[in-house]
């Protein structure tokens, strides 16, 4: 599994949930979709990273507390193979959660 993968996987999870944060939806889907377009075309970098911070860092963090309850249900089933590739999901988001870090937070 790709970074942009990942990425477009979170972006999808978000989109599913925009009921939950406290966002203008249609157009926050706008963004989303544009999000997902270009990483289906083109590789991810900081830079672009850094110019969608807020569409990008509610996206990853979420998917990444998805991850952790998956990987908890994985654990108990005892299903390696799902466990290795969500482990594997959760470890290639790390790099961004450190990145948005950095930024401050106006989505509250």
């Amino acid at each position: 599994m790709d970074a942009n993968s990942v990425l477009i996987a979170a972006l999808t999870t978000y989109s599913l949930n925009l009921g939950d944060y406290k966002v203008n939806i249609t157009v926050t889907n706008n963004a989303i979709s544009k999000c997902k377009d270009y990483l289906l075309h083109n590789p991810v970098t900081t830079d672009w990273m850094k110019r969608n911070w807020s569409i990008m860092s509610p996206a990853v963090s979420g998917y990444r507390k998805y991850l952790v309850g998956e990987i908890h249900h994985a654990r108990n089933t005892e299903n390696n193979e799902v466990l290795a590739k969500l482990r594997a999901e959760y470890d290639i988001l790390a790099p961004y959660i450190d990145l948005f870090k950095k930024f401050p937070n106006f989505i509250q």
